[in-house]
């Protein structure tokens, strides 16, 4: 049931729909969270708050992940959306302490 469900949100988010897409994510961090696309969900349903420009929560999902998982896939993302984020609400001191994360993490980044 996850798998159909993250499969639904991720062509919804491949078509820029990302209210649709969030939702489903969301079905999955609520239902399935420890399934294998809790993790995929939880960065997605980021995103989508992120593209809609729902900072606060974009905010609270990035770092909910980064509390989460602290390694692997996506952190790359995570700090630079997370930079963006601060820079673009004038939170100055907090964007560059993600830009110092992403930038010692990830030089020459993406």
């Amino acid at each position: 049931m996850a798998a159909s469900i993250f499969a639904a949100g991720s062509l919804e988010f491949k078509d820029g729909n990302y209210s649709e897409a969030f939702d489903y994510f969301k079905k999955i961090l609520i239902g399935y969270p420890d399934s294998p696309y809790g993790r995929e969900s939880l960065f997605f349903s980021a995103e989508c708050s992120f593209f809609l420009k729902s900072y606060p929560e974009a905010e609270e999902r990035y770092k909910r992940f980064l509390q989460l998982y602290s390694s692997g896939r996506y952190l790359e993302a995570v700090y630079y959306r997370l930079a963006y984020i601060y820079v673009t609400i004038k939170d100055t001191e907090k964007g560059l302490l993600y830009i110092e994360k992403y930038e010692a993490g990830y030089p020459g980044g993406n």
